[in-house]
């Protein structure tokens, strides 16, 4: 998994750089659930100084009104990240009818 890129006082935050581990709460087969979800967000890379906080707001596409569970995994040494709803700090995300669901990613 690619980390962030540092070069003297920049350092690019892809969001590559941070896995998100999904699960669900429906009793399905691991790969059916893997292939029935979707992450994405329009701005996938940046470059930002030391100390800065980067923020994504993250689509996922899913089944309709299912509990999708989240986690960050991999965060390079010196960065931490947040998962973020309403304001509060999550662990999950319910998608609404359609299968849609936005949780947003913090790297600082």
């Amino acid at each position: 998994m690619p980390t962030p890129l540092i070069h003297g006082r920049r350092r690019a935050a892809p969001l590559a750089a941070v896995g998100l581990l999904l699960s669900t709460t429906l009793a399905l087969a691991p790969a059916a659930v893997a292939a029935g979800l979707t992450l994405s967000t329009p701005y996938p890379s940046v470059v930002v100084g030391p100390g800065t906080t980067v923020g994504f707001d993250i689509a996922v596409a899913g089944n309709p009104n299912e509990q999708v569970g989240l986690a960050v995994s991999g965060v390079p040494a010196g960065w931490t990240a947040t998962l973020r709803g309403g304001g509060y700090v999550v662990t999950g995300v319910q998608t609404d009818a359609s299968g849609s669901a936005t949780v947003r990613l913090e790297l600082e």
